[in-house]
């Protein structure tokens, strides 16, 4: 589901009323969740993301500045932004939900000369192993909860088989798994009984609420265990890798 213009252009509104209120400069703002994913319903929030500066006067302060900015403008629109040097201390730590808004498909502000050159320094400071194991923690905590009883939300299905393939992705690959989930189940699902599942998952959110619910499905509910056991093994066996800050600050 696309972004119409009538929503970037708010979006965009509240952007800006955001740096009249803080002071401070949006240099990247994207689409977050369900809608960059792929797999939104009609009444799915969207879910901004933002990267700001301030001017250079404000980082002298000796005092703790806050470094992040959150605000629901609405019951389905919520902007939520981390300073710029709060950003790159996580980009040199693969934090997975930073590598995701960076590579967004949904896009209302870029800085031309910043975001591509930060997207370039990826290969650079990526840790797969932190990255796996950012995706296989959330999938394994929303799995605990989704495989008891005989219904599941279709959005939980949906979150858990993500997660899971983005791991895989990443174990594969040694590259940040690309955003969109429909290029997910493409590239890094090789069983195509397991492909039409998912797709069916999507489709029927896609003409559901947000919280409508699945019976369960006993070929993914498997799928998911084996996958579990084996990406777990693969993950410890990599090793590890130091934050680059020094990349970063050149």
């Amino acid at each position: 589901m696309t972004t119409t213009q009538t929503n970037r252009g708010e979006i965009l509104d509240q952007l800006r009323a955001l740096e009249r209120q803080h002071g401070f400069r949006v240099l990247y703002a994207c689409e977050s969740g369900s809608r960059a994913w792929g797999f939104a319903s009609d009444d799915s929030d969207y879910d901004v993301r933002f990267i700001y500066v301030h001017r250079p006067e404000w980082y002298l302060s000796v005092r703790q500045r806050p470094d992040s900015v959150t605000f629901f403008a609405s019951d389905t629109l919520d902007l939520a932004g981390w300073d710029l040097r709060k950003a790159l201390g996580l980009f040199g730590r693969s934090n997975g939900p930073l590598l995701e808004w960076l590579h967004s498909p949904i896009r209302y502000v870029e800085h031309p000369d910043l975001v591509p050159l930060w997207r370039t320094l990826v290969p650079d400071v990526l840790n797969p192993r932190a990255l796996a194991a950012h995706y296989l923690g959330m999938a394994w905590k929303l799995w605990l909860v989704a495989r008891e009883g005989e219904m599941v939300t279709t959005k939980k299905y949906l979150y858990i088989l993500r997660t899971v393939l983005a791991a895989c992705w990443v174990l594969s690959r040694k590259t940040p798994p690309p955003v969109e989930f429909a290029r997910l189940l493409e590239e890094a699902l090789n069983e195509d009984d397991v492909r039409l599942r998912c797709q069916a998952l999507v489709a029927a959110k896609a003409t559901t609420h947000e919280s409508g619910f699945s019976a369960r499905d006993s070929l993914l509910d498997r799928w998911l265990a084996g996958q579990f056991q084996v990406l777990r093994a693969i993950n410890a066996d990599l090793p590890g890798r130091a934050p680059e800050d020094d990349v970063i600050d050149t």
